[in-house]
């Protein structure tokens, strides 16, 4: 969610930055294979937040800060999965 926050200036490069490598050094990183990013992306559609066909989340802003209910594009989703795997 912070990559889509950084690709609609929500949040600075600088910030995507620093939330990837707290993430990575706590939880660790595991790589999400490709070929199971459609299934990813068609869990995300289930979420009891979406309305319809349409997925919502929250995006965060700022650190400590997130706007919720926000629309993302499955293709933003696609993106986001490739960003976490680099």
């Amino acid at each position: 969610e912070t990559h889509i926050s950084c690709k609609r200036n929500l949040v600075s490069e600088q910030t995507l930055s620093q939330v990837k490598k707290l993430l990575t050094s706590v939880y660790g990183k595991p790589i999400i294979p490709i070929n199971a990013f459609s299934a990813i992306i068609i869990h995300t559609q289930q979420d009891k937040k979406n309305r319809g066909a349409d997925v919502r989340c929250s995006l965060i802003d700022g650190i400590g800060s997130c706007i919720f209910d926000v629309s993302v594009t499955p293709k933003e989703i696609e993106d986001a999965l490739h960003f976490y795997n680099e």
